[in-house]
């Protein structure tokens, strides 16, 4: 009786773990397979799996159906062994195993176990016979000798192939600043129907996902050995997702070996983009009207300087039971930002609007309904006495717009000549840099004991700015972040493995506008603001905009927000090879933290300008309004 409510409870804790969460994430692969001789299956035989790269070897015992199981293999190239009384060793490979599951039978031949059977590889099998999941293996020789269309702060990247994946539907368009709040397109590829973004990512099988902007970890090109990609039908042991990116980082084997590498991207090694080519080559010179025409800077190659290099090493601590991984990458991004802008000149500043539309004088302003007048002012001057101080105080500061010369851009026909708009081009640099770490342990703690632990470090410390020059429109978009991850794979028996897992991802995003501390009320006269920031001035939204035909460009701070998130990924796993049937139960534990402030929480205010105060009065059938 004591005996049966032991097996009870066990097969209840193994249910009900099996029913909170299949779903624990792995970095391994698996080698099973029958032994038989003469058609009969044969117990007893010993398996012998040893790395070709580090010289690990573990021993496996088929069980009484002829059955054996490599459980949490490491990825790598290896060779088999099979041995038993009675028979001729029989002995495969080498043989490279990826993430996942693979069938190697054996047959043995009865004679001397002295005399050995030679088999080569004979690669890996074309048909998923263990699985019904759905998907491809993209290893490292491909992403690298693969044409590369990235950059931006993932660089080089191996997500940028999966627009290319069976059932994969978006754009190949790389990262441009995570700062700027640009997705990586291959992360937020569409497969088989699924949303865009609906995919889990997991570096050496621990989840990377953030809580709060859904950003994952695309881990440095050099560092990957492989990409697991599961699309459909995939073991419920993964968890979340309709798509699932399982990373596998490198490790250091028996022998030494090192990499450096460049990837550059530069615009006089780039094709011209069709509408630039539409573009006129040639346009009038905005600081010399009637002087000769100078190139069109938006018909050409848009400015690009994007250079990532770095350097890898690997090799044994201790042969055959320490090894280690290290590589150290930068980008040095200084890609330009540019277009046209609509500025006041230095004329419309004073309350000179000469051979623009009329404006007229508010205070001028009788009647009503059909009766309703307004007069314009005297040459379309507005007097020095009636302009407002803190709009006087604003232009005139290092937070006002800059001006360009009259009559320059998109001008209406004479005689409203200087009636403007896109009358300045700006262009400047906008750098961001990125400095990434990576580094891996593997140690063989005995044959039946296995640790590897992986850590990687990003720091994008990057600006958040626009086309005017700073500090209006710029601020900081620094983003750091930590990626780790430790399993142990222990053999307890034979026929039971376990797999445990801790992995954490965090990243801090840090938006500040360089305009913070900047007191309106003391700086420009501003009232009420609230917020030591400079405010949106004409903001272009729900809040207010620049009213009249040719409405200038907007005065505004850059974003103001931090993010900082933490995901923690603890989940273990037990395998148990039992006659013909090879169980897996687990559970895993998904824990997210989210600090983070909303998106330009602060604010000093969203000031708007609809014209009416200095429009003409117009009527339309039958009924007069103002002209605005």
């Amino acid at each position: 009786m004591t005996s049966f409510v032991r097996w009870a409870s066990a097969c209840c804790f193994l249910l009900f773990a099996a029913a909170l969460a299949f779903p624990q994430s792995r970095n391994t692969g698996e080698i099973r397979g029958t032994v038989s001789a003469a058609g009969a299956v044969v117990p007893g035989v010993t398996v012998t799996l040893a790395n070709v790269d580090t010289g690990e070897t573990k021993d496996f015992v088929t069980n009484q159906d002829g059955i054996y199981d490599t459980v949490s293999t490491p990825a790598g190239n290896y060779k088999i062994s099979f041995t038993a009384k009675g028979f001729k060793k029989l002995v495969r490979g080498p043989i490279t195993l990826q993430v996942d599951v693979i069938t190697e039978n054996a047959s043995l031949d009865v004679g001397s176990i002295t005399e050995t059977i030679t088999v080569t590889a004979e690669g890996a099998p074309l048909l998923e016979t263990e699985t019904g999941q759905q998907g491809a293996i993209m290893d490292s020789k491909s992403i690298s000798e693969l044409p590369q269309s990235g950059g931006g702060i993932t660089g080089a990247d191996w997500a940028a192939f999966n627009i290319y994946l069976a059932g994969a539907s978006g754009t190949t368009n790389g990262r441009v600043s995570q700062a700027g709040g640009a997705w990586n397109a291959g992360d937020a590829v569409s497969i088989n129907g699924n949303l865009p973004n609906f995919g889990n990512f997991l570096q050496d099988g621990a989840s990377t996902l953030l809580p709060a902007s859904y950003n994952n970890d695309d881990e440095i090109l050099e560092t990957v050995q492989e990409v697991q990609i599961n699309t459909s039908s995939f073991s419920a042991q993964y968890g979340m997702g309709g798509v699932m990116f399982n990373q596998i980082s490198k490790s250091g084997t028996n022998g030494w070996h090192g990499s450096g590498y460049e990837f550059f991207s530069q615009n006089f090694l780039n094709a011209n983009g069709y509408f630039n080519n539409q573009a006129p080559k040639l346009i009038t010179n905005p600081l010399n009207p009637s002087g000769p025409e100078i190139p069109n800077p938006a018909s050409q190659v848009p400015y690009l300087r994007y250079d990532q290099f770095g350097a890898s090493v690997g090799g044994p601590i201790l042969k055959n039971k320490l090894f280690f991984f290290f590589d150290i990458d930068r980008i040095v991004n200084n890609s330009a930002s540019n277009g046209f802008v609509t500025v006041p000149t230095a004329a419309m500043e004073a309350g000179d609007f000469t051979g623009m539309y009329p404006i007229y004088d508010p205070l001028t302003t009788t009647g009503s309904g059909a009766t309703l007048s307004r007069t314009q002012f005297p040459n379309n001057i507005i007097p020095a006495n009636r302009m407002d101080p803190v709009a006087a105080a604003i232009m005139t500061s290092k937070y006002g717009w800059p001006t360009a010369p009259q009559g320059v851009g998109t001008c209406a026909a004479p005689p409203y000549q200087n009636e403007c708009t896109n009358n300045l081009y700006l262009a400047h640099t906008n750098p961001a840099p990125v400095h990434r770490y990576f580094g891996r342990l593997d140690y063989n703690l005995s044959q039946n004991n296995r640790i590897n632990f992986s850590i990687s470090q990003k720091d994008n410390p990057g600006v958040d700015n626009g086309l005017f020059n700073c500090p209006l429109n710029c601020g900081s978009g620094d983003v750091d972040g930590w990626n780790t991850q430790v399993s142990d794979v222990w053999t307890i028996t034979p026929t039971i493995v376990n797999e445990i897992r801790m992995g954490y991802t965090k990243q801090g995003n840090w938006f500040q506008s360089q305009s913070i501390g900047l007191n309106p009320a003391t700086a420009f006269g501003l009232q009420g603001t609230h917020f030591n920031q400079l405010p949106f001035i004409g903001n272009s939204s729900i809040y207010g905009s620049f009213g009249g035909p040719s409405a200038v460009s907007v005065l505004s701070p850059a974003t103001d927000a931090i993010y900082i998130e933490n995901s923690f990924d603890p989940s273990d796993m037990v395998t148990l090879v039992k006659g013909r049937h090879v169980l897996h139960f687990g559970i895993e534990v998904l824990m997210a933290e989210g600090n983070t402030t909303a998106w330009g929480s602060n604010s000093a205010g969203n000031y708007g300008f609809s014209g009416q105060y200095t429009a003409g009065v117009q009527t339309t059938k039958g009924v007069t309004t103002l002209n605005t």
